[in-house]
């Protein structure tokens, strides 16, 4: 069962890599980060953290009005890319957590 389940991991993260996210899985992850980024603007600690973020990184005085349209603009073909620019397949590692037993 454990090498099914490592099988059954690197088959999915492959297929991604390959095929990027369906509509909805889009979708899905659209709403989460926009609706999360909102969430977490409830203290003037959190929005002082957004804005030091924005300087330190040297986003535009904007960047926190125009935040959900650009989330929205976001293709499932920039998805595919961007994962495929980050992941090498041939530098993937597993590791597996519980208890020992022998081979």
């Amino acid at each position: 069962k454990r090498e099914q389940a490592l099988q059954l991991a690197q088959k999915t993260l492959m297929d991604f890599a390959t095929q990027g996210p369906t509509k909805e899985q889009l979708k899905v992850a659209k709403d989460r980060i926009i609706g999360g980024f909102f969430v977490g603007m409830d203290s003037n600690n959190e929005v002082l953290t957004n804005v030091s973020r924005m300087v330190y990184y040297g986003l535009p005085m904007n960047y926190l009005d125009t935040y959900r349209d650009n989330i929205q603009r976001v293709t499932a073909q920039q998805v595919k890319q961007a994962f495929q620019n980050l992941v090498n397949k041939d530098h993937l590692q597993s590791f597996m957590v519980g208890p020992l037993t022998k081979l």
